[in-house]
């Protein structure tokens, strides 16, 4: 598997991460040969992915904290899609877009993700405070990335174990540490190229 793709497969790709090229060869494309319920798990992987792939590269660059907020719409839109077919293909264009975009920003390296317990200290005191402080932003990106964080936390479905929970916050601790609250730290030139 190539390192642009590693980012985005973690327990997706062993479960059921590409199309059949012949019986020992997958692709690393999105399959369409999924069941609707193994498509409604992939949205909320796809998200949660989209998630720590934001929080890997130091939580400043403008392309992927719109990988953040573009899964989390696209989740929403996909739900009103009618048939298997249109939620595989959806799917597929989403996954290629985040893909892309990783590939575009220069593949960079990602910093490791933290593995902790199912509670960290002081959670609920710490997410008043981001979202206080959050009200002050005047940054519409940075809004909406603590916006997603603190929604899909509320609903996270632990049986994603390949993603920590905590993870919602500390991205969002990390991005108003790295970004600054009103945006002012964005880095629009690719995480994954070497400073100009």
């Amino acid at each position: 598997m190539s390192k642009a793709s590693h980012c985005f497969t973690h327990d997706l790709s062993n479960k059921y991460f590409g199309d059949k090229v012949s019986p020992k060869l997958s692709t690393i494309d999105f399959p369409l040969s999924l069941q609707e319920d193994q498509l409604d798990d992939a949205i909320e992987q796809i998200l949660l992915s989209a998630i720590m792939l934001f929080y890997a590269t130091h939580s400043v660059d403008f392309f992927f904290l719109h990988g953040v907020t573009g899964s989390r719409a696209a989740k929403k839109a996909y739900f009103f899609l009618e048939t298997r077919l249109q939620k595989a293909i959806y799917l597929r264009n989403l996954w290629r877009s985040l893909l892309a975009v990783y590939v575009c920003q220069g593949i960079p390296k990602l910093s490791k993700i933290p593995t902790l317990g199912n509670k960290i200290e002081n959670e609920e005191e710490r997410w008043r405070k981001v979202l206080e402080t959050t009200q002050n932003s005047r940054e519409e990106h940075v809004l909406k990335l603590i916006f997603v964080c603190h929604e899909e936390n509320k609903t996270f479905d632990p049986k994603f174990q390949f993603f920590p929970k905590e993870l919602f916050l500390l991205t969002c601790e990390s991005a108003l540490e790295n970004l600054g609250l009103h945006g002012q730290h964005f880095n629009f030139h690719g995480v994954g190229y070497p400073k100009l």
